[in-house]
């Protein structure tokens, strides 16, 4: 029979060993973890943020002009897009922490933060004085953090990798390139399309038709015999109204001859008027809006879905 000395000992033990586990597991919890990074931020989220400069793989110097954003190429002054710059800077100024991974500069182009990878964010305010100033790597093996660091200093952290995502897609991934920015789809009272829209050597639209809003929802004009389909003609004009460029021209570069036209009543009495011109070698239209002296370019994709021909429209027997 165990004596009750050794109960003793052998409770004291495991005791001990149950001790040296929740110890363990508090040092490596994450919130252990945690306590063990740098409070730090890339910029102070008091203050207000006028300018961004992005140096990398392409280069972008946006301006900020009274409530919106103007993206600088060359000596053209383009419509930014403003919601996306004000959810990158809000995920900028979200970062609190950063976790220091390296003390040596000659470990940075492990973590992408030397040559094509990398991008280097300046960010100014109302004075044109540089409040951030640091570069971005690449993502972690964890994908939730990214790289960065700082100049003068060869530290290399990591931090969340939330505003990171929206360095992707090039200079033209800033501009504001809807085409009817401003146009609900509730407010058209009627439209009119004429023209032909070659897409490829198989798909060629022909439009000549003009349809009307009513109670009962859209109705044909000159045809009233076709029973049209409210539910395609709504997601065409949803189509056509969210579509965007994929970038603006030069300036003063020609349409060409116009292909086709596409005009809107809105109940307020104002019109919309989009004008596309002929499928370029590059697979995109050239479209101009009436209320812009800028040209766009549409990929042919992005109005096939708005382009429809009325047999699309009608309801299947």
């Amino acid at each position: 029979m165990m004596t009750f000395s050794r109960k003793f000992s052998l409770l004291v033990v495991l005791n001990s060993l149950l001790l040296l586990l929740i110890a363990g597991g508090l040092f490596f919890a994450p919130a252990r973890k945690q306590d063990r990074s740098e409070r730090r931020t890339l910029v102070s989220d008091k203050v207000e943020i006028m300018s961004i400069t992005i140096d990398g793989s392409a280069s972008v110097k946006l301006d900020k002009n009274v409530s919106s954003w103007i993206l600088q190429r060359g000596s053209q002054r383009l419509p930014a897009d403003s919601r996306k710059i004000s959810a990158f800077l809000e995920a900028i100024k979200a970062v609190g922490r950063m976790e220091l991974v390296a003390g040596n500069r000659d470990a940075w182009k492990d973590f992408g933060l030397e040559g094509q990878e990398s991008s280097r964010i300046r960010l100014g305010d109302a004075e044109k004085k540089i409040i951030a100033d640091f570069t971005v790597g690449r993502n972690s093996s964890a994908s939730s953090d990214v790289y960065v660091a700082f100049p003068g200093s060869e530290n290399a952290y990591r931090a969340s990798s939330a505003f990171a995502s929206y360095l992707e897609g090039g200079e033209a991934a800033w501009l504001d390139l809807k085409l009817l920015p401003a146009l609900d789809p509730k407010s058209i009272e009627s439209i009119e399309f004429r023209g032909v829209l070659a897409f490829d050597e198989k798909t060629i639209v022909t439009t000549n038709y003009s349809l009307v809003r009513d109670y009962e929802g859209w109705k044909t004009l000159g045809s009233g015999a076709l029973s049209l389909d409210s539910v395609k003609i709504e997601t065409m004009l949803r189509s056509l109204v969210s579509a965007k460029g994929e970038d603006f021209a030069l300036p003063d570069t020609p349409i060409g001859s116009i292909a086709a036209t596409m005009s809107f009543n809105l109940g307020n009495g104002e019109k919309a008027l989009l004008s596309v011109g002929a499928l370029g070698a590059d697979k995109r239209f050239p479209v101009k809006t009436a209320d812009s002296e800028r040209l766009f370019y549409v990929a042919s994709w992005a109005l096939r879905e708005a382009f429809k021909p009325l047999s699309e429209l009608a309801k299947q027997n």
